[in-house]
């Protein structure tokens, strides 16, 4: 059986259906339950391992170590914003590009160079408004700053593959299940509570309403697109 966190090679064997057959049924097997579809099929698939190297996805094992080596970085060293802002960048592009989400492989390298300059250009852009006055308040909290960014940075560098695993992620092919509607509840419930923390602090410093103006023209403009 391949793995369902470390993966393996299968080769795909074509299986033709008799004309006029019925639909594919769900069914539930190692674990994993499949999603049935009314429509006849003209053909069908099996999946046979290969005992192959090179074959393990090792994807947990470098997310895990970046994380515990830009923790202890962070910890240890106390690089400058600065500094600081372009390990993350990098860093988490690369996950990305070559580890998380890759597009192709072997990789393409035209592309990997080409959206390279775009990435910078928005992580200075995050630097100047909002990272650079945010690194602020961590000034005397080194341990909160290396937690954040050892651990808490990775879920963003990693959020495909974090929600890809909730069970909201077939949302609009079938009705959530019990377990579906529990989860889309909590993500909603965590929604407004930020955006509610948010709005109250920007109140407290005297900019709830700057950015309401803004906010509201951005939707208006949104809708009429």
């Amino acid at each position: 059986m391949v793995h369902p966190t470390w993966g393996g090679c299968v080769s795909v064997s074509a299986l033709p259906f008799d004309e006029g057959s019925s639909g594919l049924q769900s069914s539930t097997k190692n674990g994993i339950t499949s999603a049935s579809f009314l429509p006849a099929f003209p053909g069908a698939y099996a999946l046979i391992r290969l005992a192959r190297n090179g074959c393990l996805d090792i994807h947990p094992i470098i997310t895990t170590y970046n994380a515990i080596c830009l923790f202890l970085l962070t910890l240890l060293t106390r690089p400058p914003t600065w500094v600081l802002m372009h390990i993350l960048v990098f860093l988490g592009y690369t996950q990305i590009v070559f580890v998380s989400n890759p597009r192709s492989e072997p990789p393409q390298w035209e592309y990997i160079f080409a959206s390279f300059g775009p990435v910078i250009f928005a992580g200075y852009w995050a630097y100047q408004t909002a990272f650079k006055r945010t690194m602020e308040g961590f000034a005397k909290l080194p341990f909160e700053l290396a937690f954040w960014q050892g651990t808490g940075y990775w879920i963003g560098v990693e959020s495909a593959q974090i929600f890809g695993r909730l069970p909201i992620n077939r949302l609009g092919y079938d009705a959530l299940d019990p377990a579906g509607v529990i989860t889309l509840t909590i993500i909603l419930v965590f929604v407004v509570i930020v955006v509610v923390i948010q709005a109250l602090t920007l109140r407290k410093v005297g900019l709830l309403q700057y950015y309401i103006l803004r906010y509201v023209a951005l939707l208006l403009a949104a809708s009429r697109s």
